[in-house]
């Protein structure tokens, strides 16, 4: 790698003189990132700046690294309309279909305004009951392994848990034994859009690989769900307050729904970008409690002022304000979705820097968030820093884990009360420890997951249930 630091702003003519992190002959720095994209890329924005141009080999070009948060919200806001998600992205369309997360342009503004109507306040009232009852679950499950002093892998027990909640939030039912359909067929699916990400050659889908057939299986089973309930809900006629039902109600400005076949990629789009990233914060979440038992004391106090022994509500939840905290300085220092990417359109200039047309730019939150020009002692777990909230104006592309600007996550408001909702009422009644010498491992995907799970003991707190 060679690369040196360069003062910004840069003159529009100048991007020579952007730091260049050449990586070896032919491949550039697509091993190491493979190895350790964390790390890499955080390594690199530390020592050569804050704007630095990365070599990809012959297969992959090259891309711009940015963690310059003034670069970033010129991007994400300020001239959104020139960055489409570009060809990172579009090597998901395969897998996940076009969707609101991959679409561009006409299209993404189409969408998004079909798709909002579903995270309406009175379908995130309804989705609260489904986390609490999912929750109370767990919980049960929970006491049995705590009775039998049983370590329990909490990562796959919450990665049950959102999964339940999405799918019944999404078609106002309990899908029963369908649920396992999608759960086997979901996991093969993130996984092919992980590799179709990074490595720079994927045999197309109709060629009869091992790793192709078991995507084609896996789409194909969860085609069959997702396709069976839309058309049970269509010929049914019966009104729910659910996302399915919000997303046949909708129609844009020609008074036009979405086909099958949109409903079934928003579908999917919605289950697979809406469980696993909520499932990995809540992880994180137990297991950063875990070592830090002065922040799982203050959350423990602030549950018991404000709930007692009651489960938590919707309407509790802006009065539990360091459980909030506690969750968003998860998501600063494990953002579940670690990197954004964009491609510009055209020729750009962003808070100075020069961006050629077709260019990728990388904007890690991973690297954003531990920078120590913007966040006092980065790598440490403070929730304290978030009891206002998350940053505000000026300091908000210092911030994010839902992404910014038009293109925010839609689904950050449901993420939050689910996240709120279920570690609140895990903590009031069980204190999570780690096995000792089981610190759990980064596996770095399309999210960032424990890798081998999150296994802990449970121990029941004494506390009444309401």
């Amino acid at each position: 790698m060679s690369a040196t630091a360069s003062p910004l702003p840069l003159p529009r003519s100048d991007r020579s003189a952007l730091p260049f992190a050449r990586g070896l002959p032919l491949v550039g720095n697509l091993p190491m990132i493979l190895k350790d994209p964390l790390g890499f890329f955080l390594r690199l924005s530390r020592t050569a700046g804050p704007v630095v141009r990365v070599n990809l080999g012959l297969a992959m070009g090259e891309l711009l690294l940015v963690s310059d948060p003034a670069v970033i919200a010129h991007i994400l806001e300020g001239n959104a309309a020139n960055y489409q998600k570009g060809r990172f992205y579009g090597r998901l369309r395969g897998v996940f279909g076009e969707n609101i997360i991959l679409a561009d342009g006409d299209d993404w503004w189409r969408r998004r305004r079909l798709a909002a109507p579903a995270f309406s306040a009175r379908h995130l009232e309804a989705a609260s009951w489904v986390m609490t009852s999912a929750v109370t679950g767990l919980v049960d499950t929970l006491e049995r392994s705590a009775r039998r002093r049983e370590p329990v892998d909490l990562f796959a027990a919450v990665m049950e848990l959102t999964l339940g909640v999405i799918v019944k939030s999404l078609f106002g039912v309990d899908v029963g034994v369908r649920a396992d359909a999608i759960t086997a067929a979901v996991e093969p699916v993130l996984r092919e859009g992980d590799r179709r990400v990074w490595w720079p050659v994927r045999p197309p889908r109709w060629v009869p690989t091992a790793t192709n057939r078991q995507l084609t299986a896996a789409l194909a089973d969860l085609d069959r769900v997702v396709y069976g309930l839309i058309d049970e809900r269509r010929r049914s006629g019966e009104r729910r307050e659910d996302i399915l039902d919000a997303l046949l109600a909708a129609r844009d400005e020609r008074g036009e729904g979405l086909s099958d076949r949109q409903l079934r990629d928003e579908v999917v789009g919605l289950i697979v970008s809406g469980y696993e990233t909520t499932a990995t914060t809540l992880a994180w979440a137990l297991e950063a409690l875990s070592r830090h038992p002065a922040v799982e004391a203050a959350l423990r106090g602030e549950l018991e002022r404000e709930l007692g022994p009651r489960l938590p509500l919707a309407a509790d939840l802006r009065s539990l304000t360091y459980t909030r905290a506690v969750l968003l300085e998860t998501m600063r220092l494990n953002p579940a979705v670690w990197t954004i990417s964009r491609q510009a359109v055209v020729d750009d200039v962003a808070a100075g820097v020069p961006i050629g047309a077709a260019t990728v730019v990388m904007m890690p939150p991973h690297v954003v968030h531990r920078s120590a020009a913007h966040w006092a002692n980065p790598e440490g777990f403070d929730p304290g820093r978030f009891l206002d909230g998350e940053p505000k104006d000026a300091r908000k592309f210092t911030y994010l884990p839902f992404g910014g600007g038009p293109r925010r996550c839609l689904g950050a408001h449901f993420s939050m009360m689910e996240m709120q909702i279920v570690l609140a009422t895990l903590l009031q009644r069980f204190r999570f420890s780690l096995i000792p010498g089981s610190l759990p491992e980064r596996a770095v995907t399309l999210t960032v997951r424990p890798r081998d799970g999150l296994w802990m003991t449970v121990e029941a707190v004494a506390t009444g249930r309401a």
